[in-house]
């Protein structure tokens, strides 16, 4: 995949970089090993920038996801072991036909992204590493395969066929997510118009380098902000003004 850099800032506790991958317009925040990363929620939401103010942060990207209706999460956060949201009492989930068989994955297999005194990982909700304390579920794993039909972002029929594709995972739109490489840093990454496809997600990462990935909420979701010399920056993936969002990870 063509990747071309436009611009890059370095910073004490991040890198910036601009680039064009697919056609697509991409920001990128590359964070250090063990860099003080806390994931963050409430209901309803906050803007990116918001979520940045309120936390006093330095950097923020969207998280997982929620209803739009009305702000109910549909994606696990912990912080410090304690429980931000429960997305088992999502009524508009939970009462779903489509989805009842399907439950049990989607609250409790979805990847996510894990912190503790190890570091990073992505992993199942059902695979955790030892010693976790902060979790944000999102999903679907990106790298090193996309687990779109594993956790149930895509549903099919008994000849195989799509039935319902939760993400338009096929499709070209804003996409947000997260990567680790092998050195122990993290890539958060946000794409603009027109967009990646989910598969076309995954090589971005893996093009930076990273060995595993997960991704977060998109379309009206995807936003990342930054401080750059003392002045924070936003980029907005629809290229409107930032959405609410229900959760959201913040570097301090």
């Amino acid at each position: 995949m063509l990747a071309t850099f436009l611009a890059a800032t370095v910073h004490t506790s991040m890198v910036h970089a601009s680039m064009v991958i697919g056609g697509a317009p991409v920001h990128t925040l590359t964070i250090p090993r063990r860099a003080a990363v806390r994931p963050v929620a409430r209901r309803p939401g906050r803007t990116v920038p918001g979520w940045l103010a309120t936390t006093k942060g330095t950097a923020a990207i969207n998280g997982g996801y929620f209803n739009h209706s009305d702000g109910w999460p549909v994606s696990r956060v912990v912080a410090g072991g304690v429980a931000l949201t429960e997305p088992g009492q999502n009524k508009a989930l939970a009462g779903n036909p489509v989805l009842a068989p399907f439950l049990d994955t989607i609250l409790g297999k979805r990847s996510a992204w894990f912190a503790g005194p190890f570091g990073w990982a992505v992993a199942g909700w059902d695979r955790p590493p030892a010693g976790w304390r902060d979790a944000l579920q999102a999903g679907p794993l990106l790298l090193p395969t996309p687990q779109l039909d594993a956790e149930k972002f895509v549903l099919r029929d008994a000849r195989g066929r799509a039935t319902r594709d939760g993400i338009g995972s096929a499709g070209r739109a804003a996409r947000s997510g997260l990567g680790l490489k092998p050195d122990g840093s993290m890539v958060w990454l946000v794409a603009g118009k027109p967009g990646l496809t989910i598969p076309g997600l995954a090589a971005a990462f893996a093009g930076l380098g990273c060995t595993s990935a997960l991704a977060l909420d998109g379309g009206s979701s995807s936003t990342l902000c930054w401080t750059e010399h003392g002045r924070v920056k936003t980029f907005v993936g629809n290229g409107v003004a930032p959405a609410l969002v229900n959760s959201a990870l913040v570097l301090q």
